[in-house]
């Protein structure tokens, strides 16, 4: 006897997969923050669940010996409420090119109706020179629509 595990109804993918995000200038503080959201709309039935999957990350070519702190933070959030979020830091102090991947993934069961997801990125860091050029890494979001059987009683 077979299990139908579900039907995919919708995939949506969101970001920029080829290129970079250049980061704001770094201020006289040695300091920048960045915000990136993406969103989709799902419009959610009983027994439907939203996968929800993102990756990227930050890289830093230093040039010089400082000492700098870099911090990314990815989340997930249902109609503004957050659901999950994930963070990774490095602290650095020497030169050359330094990476932070960080990947997140979520299963959420949403009630019926409309919903809004959003990817929310936040990448931050302090220390950093002018010569130093932090840049975000390609960004996927992938969010799969995936319909459930129903349970039979």
């Amino acid at each position: 006897m077979s299990k139908k595990l579900g039907s995919i109804l919708g995939v949506f993918v969101k970001g920029e997969p080829t290129t970079a995000t250049s980061i704001p200038p770094i201020d006289e503080n040695k300091n920048f923050e960045i915000t990136l959201s993406f969103e989709v709309p799902i419009d959610a039935g009983k027994n439907q669940v939203v996968k929800l999957e993102a990756s990227s990350g930050i890289e830093v070519f230093s040039k010089g010996i400082s000492l700098y702190s870099i911090n990314l933070n990815m989340g997930f959030r249902r109609d503004g409420e957050g659901i999950f979020t994930n963070t990774a830091t490095l602290n650095n102090s020497e030169p050359g090119n330094q990476r932070i991947p960080l990947s997140i993934t979520w299963a959420d069961f949403p009630p019926p109706g409309q919903h809004t997801y959003i990817l929310e990125i936040i990448a931050s860091a302090n220390g950093l020179t002018i010569e130093d050029l932090p840049m975000i890494s390609p960004i996927g979001f992938v969010v799969t629509h995936i319909q459930l059987p129903e349970q039979k009683k």
